[in-house]
């Protein structure tokens, strides 16, 4: 019953709509009988054609036809022949709703395509993010029973992988053309404390691909603050502030603590030679100091490198 009901209501929409511009244009014949005849019916076969498809629209035609013929058209309440000039107002009308009512169906069958392969996408993203979660955890099962006799660097590289997930999942639930910097930057960080760092830049949109290896280099200074900087002393701040310059893309990573009498490190470890590695396949460049206020990076890379479409990437891991 309610499908069968479902049916009728484009036909009872078309019924509404005719009667409301039946009632305008027996306002207007008030003021000039003889003139528009059938203009004002077109909203009303456009919007049924939009709605309801083409049944419907052809239904409120041959209202709007039955309903001008009869009432409007001189002389008036009766069925028979016109003069010439109103049957080609007739055939001028029945073109152009023919023209309309295939307008709007072209208009449905796109739309209705478009979201088709909008929820096929959605339907595949959820699986990928399905799979993705089943690989993880595997993957997680395999490193803590490889590296059993070293859990640091099994936790290390499981953290590492959590991350490029997250990033995923980031990048694939959101904005259709990609996600805002400051939002990945706020996924990794927060789970430090909203008071323990400052975000400060202008909006950048960042697209997947590439854009994946910005969030890793993210995610290894984070780590690395909380482990030997800024997050892993209670007065400690970090402060992260971007701009972009032309068609470059300038942040800085800047660690608002140092322990008294810290020497800045002699060796790279892997976390370092990951940021570097990442940092090089984007095309750009980063530069470590380390001053008494503590440890500043600055990144610059290619806007074009993370906002649009990655290439087939080049560089390896050293």
């Amino acid at each position: 019953m309610q499908d069968a009901s479902f049916r009728w209501k484009p036909y009872g929409l078309a019924i509404l709509l005719v009667g409301a511009a039946a009632t305008f244009r027996f306002g207007l014949g008030l003021l000039e009988p003889n003139v528009l005849y059938f203009a004002v019916f077109f909203p009303a076969i456009l919007l049924t054609a939009l709605w309801g498809g083409s049944g419907s629209a052809i239904f409120a035609t041959a209202l709007s036809l039955f309903v001008v013929w009869f009432a409007f058209m001189p002389p008036h309440f009766e069925i028979g022949i016109k003069d010439r000039a109103n049957v080609v107002n007739l055939g001028v009308f029945l073109c152009s709703a023919a023209v309309l009512i295939w307008i709007a169906e072209q208009y449905r069958r796109a739309l209705a395509q478009i979201t088709a392969a909008e929820e096929t996408r959605r339907l595949l993203v959820e699986e990928m993010r399905h799979r993705n979660r089943n690989s993880l955890t595997v993957a997680n099962t395999l490193i803590r029973r490889t590296l059993s006799h070293d859990p640091a660097t099994a936790d290390n590289l499981s953290a590492r992988l959590r991350v490029l997930l997250d990033t995923d999942n980031v990048f694939e639930g959101n904005r259709p053309d990609g996600e805002m910097l400051h939002r990945v930057l706020l996924s990794e960080l927060q789970p430090y404390g909203t008071d323990r760092f400052g975000l400060n830049g202008e909006p950048v949109i960042l697209a997947a691909g590439h854009a994946r290896n910005l969030a890793l280099v993210v995610h290894e200074l984070a780590t690395n603050a909380a482990k030997y900087g800024a997050l892993s002393a209670p007065d400690g701040f970090l402060d992260v502030f971007w701009h972009s310059d032309g068609d470059q893309l300038e942040l800085t990573w800047r660690e608002n603590m140092r322990r008294e009498g810290e020497e800045p490190p002699t060796a790279k470890g892997f976390g370092t030679q990951l940021i570097d590695a990442m940092i090089r396949d984007l095309r750009g460049h980063i530069q470590r100091t380390f001053d008494e206020k503590g440890f500043t990076c600055r990144i610059v890379v290619p806007l074009a490198e993370i906002t649009q479409r990655p290439r087939a990437s080049t560089a390896g891991y050293p």
